[in-house]
């Protein structure tokens, strides 16, 4: 601003000599008076090749401040160093410190927001695969009210086979037989003794075409919710 101002004043200066001068050109006699110069040095300032000059914003002062600041900052410290060297190295070793405590804090944080990320996202997965399992638990009750108990035994097989890909124990492939499901889970534990007496009613009725009853529709439905609260 200091620079700017300067300026300025250099340019009036010279406006006012020069509509100053312009009386003295045919010598002293024609001199032109002091307030006439002003006003036409007024006039030339007021012309658009002279309006190029503007004030420092308030984020500009603020800048030059701070750069101001830093400067006489690191020159005192300079000097300091030059009389006490083991200064410097004391202010290295900090700002050193400093620059591995943020790149960790940094890390930290990063590695947490990811982890926030996959436990949202297996969240919302989980979500999805109950909301699968019952909409088919729920179609097997509307079919078991209408009586069509081998529809009603088909839609719990299914509920119970995208309720147990929810929970991870096999990945998503419709390709699979029911017998081939069966053995992906561990031998001789309870789920697959459930999912095992569940996959024969399934079985008989859906590929045996055997007549379906109430009966078998409740015992699917009693394993179902054997291996949903497992």
């Amino acid at each position: 601003m200091g620079v700017q101002h300067g300026f300025r004043h250099h340019l009036a200066t010279g406006a006012l000599a020069l509509a100053a001068g312009v009386g003295y050109a045919q010598g002293p006699a024609q001199a032109v008076p002091f307030d006439q110069a002003r006003q036409a040095a007024d006039r030339i300032l007021a012309q658009p090749e002279f309006r190029t000059v503007a004030e420092d914003s308030l984020l500009e002062r603020w800048a030059t401040r701070f750069f101001t600041w830093i400067d006489r900052l690191i020159s005192g410290i300079l000097r300091v160093g030059a009389e006490k060297p083991w200064i410097l190295t004391v202010i290295e070793w900090s700002l050193f410190s400093i620059a591995v405590a943020a790149v960790l804090a940094w890390c930290f944080r990063a590695m947490k927001r990811q982890q926030l990320a996959i436990q949202f996202e297996a969240a919302a997965s989980d979500a999805v695969w109950r909301a699968e399992s019952e909409n088919w638990a729920e179609r097997a009750r509307a079919q078991a009210a209408a009586g069509d108990w081998r529809e009603a035994v088909h839609s719990l097989y299914w509920a119970t086979i995208v309720m147990l890909e929810g929970r991870k124990f096999w990945r998503p492939n419709r390709a699979r037989t029911p017998r081939e499901y069966l053995r992906l889970l561990e031998p001789n534990s309870p789920r697959r003794k459930s999912l095992g007496g569940l996959t024969g009613i399934f079985e008989r009725i859906w590929y045996g075409n055997r007549p379906a009853s109430e009966g078998d529709y409740e015992r699917a439905q009693a394993l179902f919710e054997t291996l949903r609260s497992a």
